[in-house]
């Protein structure tokens, strides 16, 4: 049988450390076999601080945080146009962003995600409009080719996917920058629920 030592904890929580505790354990006749964490050691672990929470316009019960404050994006590169329909291909398609279109019935659809500038800056009416399993098709929203910024390829960017949980699920792992692009640490996601 496999249990928490936080579960075991919460019943009766003794000033010792684990090792004094699986001893004891096995000398009161309750043999520990083995014990192990259940996830790596990891250090530098960041709170995000949500600034200000609003109620949401369109919805009794949810409330919506600033742009400032979502802690993923999807880092992703340009590396096409269809110039006639206003639209920049990037290499990240509803693999990297889930399929989540949450905001569709939403009086202001953000298709598969806001799309911002490499520094997280959000690019004035820019989402990506469609996503094929590989392949984000960027474009403003109002669909008017001429209001698209111009975006070379090779231009990075970052998307602010609309599900969070579900994008971050399709990732093992996360690159942790904070207010630029330098990468600070790797995060391994731990998964298995």
């Amino acid at each position: 049988m496999q249990i928490p030592e936080s579960w075991l904890r919460s019943f009766a929580n003794p000033p010792l450390a684990t090792e004094e505790l699986t001893h004891l354990l096995t000398m009161s006749g309750l043999e520990v076999e083995h014990c192990a964490p259940v996830a790596p050691a990891f250090s530098g672990v960041v709170v995000a601080e949500v600034l200000s929470v609003e109620r949401h316009p369109n919805a009794d019960k949810l409330s919506v945080c600033r742009v400032e404050d979502i802690a993923l994006s999807v880092a992703a590169s340009v590396i096409g146009h269809q110039a006639d329909k206003g639209w920049a291909i990037t290499d990240a398609g509803w693999m990297a962003l889930s399929r989540d279109r949450g905001t569709a019935a939403q009086p202001l659809d953000q298709g598969y995600g806001l799309v911002c500038d490499a520094d997280g800056r959000p690019l004035d009416g820019v989402i990506v409009a469609d996503a094929n399993q590989e392949h984000g098709i960027l474009a403003h929203r109002s669909g008017e080719a001429a209001r698209m910024p111009r975006l070379p390829v090779g231009t990075l960017v970052r998307i602010l996917p609309n599900h969070a949980c579900a994008t971050g699920a399709q990732h093992g792992a996360y690159h942790v920058v904070r207010g630029s692009r330098r990468i600070e640490a790797r995060w391994e996601r731990i998964g298995g629920w």
